[in-house]
This record gives C-alpha cells, structure tokens and sequence, in this order.
C-alpha cells in the first residue's frame, strides 16, 4: 500500500512526489511517509540517501586495479545490499506468515534467496551489517515458527548454513534455542515445508 502527496509548483517547476509504502495498512504508509521524507526536500532525501549508502560502502576500501575495476566492485556491492527487503513499518509492525499484523521489535525482512547466497552474499551482509544479518534470522526464524520449519530455497537447506555461520561468526543476538529447533525440524521432521513429503 501506498500512500502519495505531491506538492503543485508553478508550471515550469518541476513535480516533486513523495510516496509511503506499507506492506501492512495505507496509515502505515502515511505514518511512513510522514516519518521518513514528508518535511525534507528532494536535495535533502538525496544527500541522505548518498550517505546512507556512501556510510556502507565505504566499509570495504580497495587498493589497487583501475577506476573501473572499483567501479565494477563499488557497483557489485551496492547491489549485493538491495536484497532482502524491509517488510516492517517504521512503528516496527510488519504481517507475519498468518497475515496477521504483529511487532516483535526487530526489523523484519524478507527471506534472503538462500540459492547459493550462503556461500558469499549471506556471510558478507554479516561481516558488513551484522545487525541486519541477525534480524534476518530473526525473521527466517518468525516464519519458521509458523510453518514449523526454516524456509528452504528450491532445493537443500541453505538456512542452516546462514545460521549456524553466522553464529560461529560472532552473531548471537537472536534465539538460539528457537532457531536451532527449527533447523532440527528440517533435518529430521517430514513435511512439504521442509523439502521433504
């Protein structure tokens, strides 16, 4: 859901659009629009935007190769962090597997695609924003839950690998206990969620 304002200028000026969006409820998106953008600037939500990504970027500097070399890494990176998307309102409310509209207090995330994403993606967004890989799991774990079991991608059980590396790295701040029966449940409990009928 969206919610959009737009601020009529002169003819010649160009349109300015703010939008909110909410995957929970049109006031949400207004209560997101309002809280995030609705009293900035188009410059000023840019020179935030810049920042922002400029702050994560910067975490891994390169030395050596040529311009494009960086521009092609810089590039890479930048969209290794596109993926997985915020679900959760700026009040922290998201809908959970039920539909139901909860706050657990954690930024809740879509599951990650888990298809060969373990081996790299995955281990760099906990090196890069470790607090983002815990609400992750967080999330997977939210899902899982519900379902009974650790989401899976197409084949294989790549959440086990996200969790348990992610733990041996240093990321603890989430329900160990909760998470790890659920990965037990996949390895041993039959079910279509799991893989396995």
């Amino acid at each position: 859901m969206s919610i959009v304002n737009y601020i009529d200028k002169e003819s010649n000026d160009p349109l300015e659009v703010k939008v909110g969006f909410s995957y929970v409820s049109v006031e949400n998106a207004r209560m997101n629009l309002e809280a995030e953008i609705m009293a900035k600037s188009f410059d000023q939500v840019r020179q935030e935007a810049n920042h922002t990504w400029e702050t994560l970027l910067s975490k891994i500097q390169v030395s050596g190769g040529s311009e494009d070399h960086k521009e092609t890494f810089y590039s890479t990176l930048y969209r290794s962090f596109l993926w997985p998307i915020l679900l959760s309102d700026v009040n922290g409310a998201f809908k959970n597997a039920k539909g139901e509209i909860v706050n657990k207090g954690f930024r809740y995330f879509t599951d990650p695609s888990f298809w060969d994403d373990y081996r790299n993606k995955l281990i760099l967004l906990g090196m890069i924003s470790p607090d983002v890989a815990a609400d992750v799991i967080k999330s997977i774990t939210d899902r899982g839950e519900i379902r009974g079991f650790m989401p899976t991608f197409f084949h294989g059980d790549h959440a086990s690998t996200f969790v348990a590396g992610s733990y041996l790295r240093g990321i603890t701040n989430f329900d160990v206990k909760k998470s790890y029966q659920l990965l037990l449940n996949n390895a041993f409990v039959d079910g279509k969620e799991a893989g396995r009928t």
